[in-house]
């Protein structure tokens, strides 16, 4: 199985890298592809170019050979449709490979205004990342998902990676994973305000952001 992860990563850090190292190792993972979009859908554009997101990326992960940089949503014009994405992917392995989407919490809860949704799930399973201890259940109880995605989740959400390995497509599971306080909008503003983001990202990627001035006013 292949995990795929998209984002803008401005900048990549410690809480994009050690989640989805988790996901790898409980779900057996064979590796994940981690995939910067050239043009957010519902966000506004990266403040890093494409270029340096890409090197960082790269300085990132290369100390974990399952870790992916794949670059197709930079390399395709226009705005960044994960479908499109997953369309490319499974044309290039056909049935081949087994996909999973690895969505976090607050990606997920909005899953059902992605543009063409539906197919994605024709596509890949879903493997959603929450912190531990965190109620699944809270989703539908404190109605921060819609009756519509509600209804799929409950049809289609399994418990166990045996289960996900029966099934090809289509499947949703919520994977507890370690949870880091770290985001790039904080990251980013500490850069512009001079101080240390030291610990929040690999010391690689502070190498680049410090050398290349990235983030700094």
């Amino acid at each position: 199985m292949i995990g795929v992860y998209g984002g803008t990563f401005d900048p990549i850090h410690f809480g994009h890298l050690r989640p989805i190292l988790d996901v790898i190792n409980k779900i057996c993972l064979d590796k994940c592809y981690f995939i910067p979009c050239r043009e957010p859908h519902h966000r506004s554009m990266p403040l890093a170019s494409s270029k340096q997101r890409i090197e960082m990326i790269a300085a990132a992960i290369q100390a974990e050979p399952r870790f992916v940089l794949d670059t197709r949503e930079i390399d395709r014009d226009g705005i960044s449709y994960t479908v499109d994405t997953l369309e490319s992917i499974v044309t290039e392995f056909s049935d081949e490979q087994t996909l999973c989407l690895i969505l976090g919490v607050d990606a997920f809860v909005k899953f059902d205004q992605w543009h063409r949704w539906q197919d994605i799930l024709d596509m890949c399973h879903i493997v959603v990342t929450h912190r531990p201890g965190w109620d699944v259940e809270k989703l539908v109880i404190q109605k921060q998902i819609s009756n519509k995605l509600s209804k799929v989740v409950e049809l289609r959400r399994i418990y166990t990676t045996d289960e996900l390995n029966q099934h090809q497509v289509g499947k949703i599971i919520f994977q507890t994973v370690t949870q880091l306080d770290i985001s790039a909008t904080t990251i980013r503003a500490l850069i512009a305000e001079n101080n240390s983001i030291q610990y929040l990202t690999p010391k690689d990627v502070i190498t680049i952001i410090n050398n290349q001035k990235i983030y700094m006013k």
